[in-house]
């Protein structure tokens, strides 16, 4: 078997890719065994993260995010919100996950499976999302080629806005 995919997480002892058949696959590489699952949306996987605490999150083009834990390959929640499919999602700790689309970014409680904010100072698609937890700035990059830096600590500010990209980021 081959493990084919279009977004690798890595972690656990385990890679993780996303299918297009509604099926993310798992290879453990302690056992050298795949595992798959099904998820409950009605369309294609498009992003996927490992969290922390055995838990995956995978986004889909039918616009919802699926909390699934690893141990028990069952899904927990299913967050919904976004009007367009899910581009990337980052977590920011262990309660809480940011994911963008062409509506821009929700940051989300992946405990309670609910919008904590909205960020919507894009412009046109936000492609992608990056969290870096040494100085905990959100960092989004969007079709409207700009990178924009958010601040968690200060109730997610705008604190920088990147431009001079030529096209989307």
């Amino acid at each position: 078997e081959v493990l084919s995919s279009d977004t690798i997480a890595f972690g656990s002892g385990s890679v993780i890719g996303d299918c297009n058949d509604n099926t993310i696959q798992i290879f453990n590489l302690k056992q050298s065994k795949f595992s798959h699952l099904s998820v409950p949306s009605k369309n294609s996987i498009s992003s996927i993260t490992l969290l922390t605490n055995d838990r995956i999150a995978a986004g889909s083009f039918d616009k919802t995010i699926s909390i699934i834990t690893l141990s028990t390959l069952k899904t927990s929640g299913v967050l919904k919100g976004h009007h367009s499919y899910i581009n990337s999602i980052t977590q920011i700790n262990d309660n809480t996950i940011a994911s963008s689309s062409s509506d821009g970014i929700i940051i989300w409680d992946i405990n309670s499976y609910s919008k904590k904010v909205n960020l919507t100072l894009h412009s046109d698609t936000v492609y992608a999302v990056v969290y870096d937890p040494l100085k905990h700035f959100l960092f989004s990059c969007s079709g409207d080629k700009s990178i924009i830096v958010w601040d968690i600590n200060k109730n997610y500010k705008n604190i920088s806005s990147l431009y001079g990209h030529t096209s989307n980021i």
